[in-house]
């Protein structure tokens, strides 16, 4: 995966905003207005916001869906530091699924052979430039990153 430069003719910019939402898609509208807030103060290009907004949408559609009894809030971290944009989707007092051991989905087998599930998985993969997932006392963190190239600010 790559790394973000490191900014050399100034003080690295770093801000950071962040949020908790209702478990329920209604609150995709609110996640949504959080991010165009986000890449508004930041000048993000349409492209990486739609990549961003896709990513969002697809792990937060998949908390809401496969962990239905959990009425705990889906807390998200947007994070803007040295050229690079991370999103931190948190989810309280749930069993751990490490998307990053996920496998590889087959977008070259016909679609009567594709297993279901695992497109969003491989989108998040095609459109960040990491993915990382960490579990600890049931609370289940991933972070996926966006590097901001110079023709995206």
């Amino acid at each position: 995966m790559r790394e973000p430069e490191k900014n050399k003719t100034g003080p690295v910019r770093v801000d950071s905003l962040a949020r908790e939402f209702s478990r329920d898609l209604q609150s995709l509208g609110s996640v949504f207005e959080m991010l165009k807030q986000f890449s508004s103060l930041h000048l993000l290009s349409d492209e990486v916001s739609f990549a961003l907004q896709l990513c969002m949408e697809e792990l937060f559609t998949n908390m809401v869906k496969y962990r239905r009894k959990n009425r705990n809030r889906i807390k998200i971290v947007l994070h803007y530091r040295d050229n690079a944009v991370t999103v931190s989707m948190i989810e309280r007092d749930v069993e751990p699924f490490d998307i990053t051991k996920y496998g590889a989905y087959d977008s070259a087998a016909s679609l009567d052979q594709r297993p279901v599930g695992g497109l969003g998985i491989h989108l998040i993969r095609k459109f960040m430039d990491s993915v990382e997932y960490n579990y600890e006392n049931r609370e289940s963190r991933i972070e996926m990153t966006k590097i901001i190239e110079a023709e995206d600010a």
